[in-house]
């Protein structure tokens, strides 16, 4: 079984295009249902997948203070380069900046490659030229095209590297007995949907997600995945429930205005999904926290 790191894995938008399904209309209503119902809903997980351990674990320090591609890090950078105004250079730093995650191509050309390797809480410089036609004529940032600049940086901390390194070690230890066929039956027929609303056939969408060697595998993963964060869940008391999601609608319509509960549920491939996802960030919380050497 391939392992892979749970904290954000697979949304739904990814999903859509590695399934494949010969799912007819008909079965629309039971798709309905299973995504309008609690996950794993009378499943006996137990069938299908065998825990390891997944308490006391040790995470790799040494991997821990190092930046890697694809971290989200919060960093302090100011840039520093001759003949150029003070405002440009106040545009050109911040503290404790928590918006990047590294390889994202967020920033300048050059500035995330000189990010990788770099220590926490240890100071370093990154050297960049800006693109020759970085801001258009007339833009205050104008002065920036073609010019090199240094920036002087210092990484504060990777938040949640750990905790991925912790649930990646439990995940390691999983056994896969079998994939339940209703799942898979469920994620085939959301394909099927996912076709229709592109107005485009089966095997037009089959032909773009790679084949069904590819579907079978990313699938699976994702099923083995999600019975694995529920079977801790279920042994630990951690699945989330109706009051959690409601919170969850209500925080995210607060910061949406006129987005309404359904839509969001909508968005998210129903209640089923998003309880699934809910329930993942609690059990990677879980894990790390029984984790040792976490910093």
């Amino acid at each position: 079984m391939k392992k892979t790191l749970l904290r954000g894995a697979l949304p739904l938008c990814l999903v859509a295009v590695l399934m494949f399904s010969g799912a007819c209309a008909s079965s629309k209503n039971d798709l309905s249902k299973w995504k309008d119902e609690e996950p794993f809903k009378k499943e006996d997980i137990s069938k299908y997948i065998s825990l390891g351990e997944y308490k006391n674990l040790k995470v790799d320090d040494s991997r821990l203070q190092k930046v890697e591609n694809n971290d989200f890090v919060i960093f302090d950078f100011e840039g520093t380069a001759p003949g150029i105004s003070e405002e440009t250079l106040q545009n050109m730093k911040a503290e404790r900046y928590d918006q990047l995650v590294v390889g994202s191509g967020e920033f300048i050309p050059g500035f995330e490659e000189q990010m990788l390797g770099q220590v926490v809480g240890k100071p370093f410089e990154v050297k960049v030229t800006f693109p020759e036609d970085y801001a258009p004529e007339g833009d205050p940032a104008e002065e920036l095209n073609g010019k090199e600049v240094t920036f002087h940086c210092l990484v504060h901390e990777i938040p949640n590297k750990a905790a991925n390194l912790a649930i990646q070690a439990a995940y390691e230890t999983v056994t896969l007995i079998k994939i339940p066929e209703r799942e898979k039956e469920m994620y085939l027929k959301l394909f099927n949907a996912q076709a229709e609303s592109y107005g485009m056939t089966e095997e037009e969408l089959m032909e773009e997600v790679g084949g069904l060697e590819q579907w079978t595998a990313g699938i699976e993963e994702r099923i083995a995945q999600e019975m694995f964060v529920y079977a801790i869940a279920r042994q630990e008391g951690l699945e989330s429930t109706q009051a959690e999601l409601q919170v969850y609608l209500n925080r995210v319509r607060e910061s949406n205005p006129g987005v309404t509960s359904q839509e969001i549920l909508d968005q998210s491939g129903g209640k089923n999904l998003l309880m699934r996802d809910l329930t993942r960030e609690k059990v990677i919380d879980f894990v790390y926290e029984n984790a040792k050497n976490k910093k």
